[in-house]
């Protein structure tokens, strides 16, 4: 299972390198996490970071603003530990141009007494 998973992430980066299905593939992947739910939280978080480390660095981003907003979107979606991971991936996967929505989220988040004050 582990090779399958490799040869996954490798062909998972190729995709995203192809303009016209860049944005459905990152839409696809970001909507998986809020959904995917298991008995451990450790787990959801490893997954999470499985995925969010294939689109980490990504250069050419079709629409980053779009990315950041569904980015954002799904974050918000998930369990804290889940969460933790996207907020660790902020600086290798968002932009400048979406700086202004992910700061909102955060502060929405900071603001709503989450746990990560």
């Amino acid at each position: 299972a582990v090779s399958f998973v490799t040869g996954l992430d490798s062909l998972f980066k190729y995709f995203l390198v192809v303009q016209s299905i860049q944005v459905p593939l990152l839409t696809w992947i970001l909507e998986l996490l809020p959904q995917r739910s298991s008995n451990s939280a450790e787990a959801d978080a490893r997954f999470a970071r499985f995925a969010l480390n294939n689109i980490r660095w990504l250069s050419g981003l079709r629409d980053s603003e779009q990315l950041a907003r569904k980015f954002v979107e799904c974050m918000q979606a998930c369990s804290p530990a889940v969460q933790r991971e996207f907020i660790a991936a902020i600086p290798e996967v968002i932009d400048d141009a979406g700086h202004k929505i992910t700061v909102q989220a955060l502060s929405e988040m900071l603001n709503e007494g989450n746990e990560f004050t």
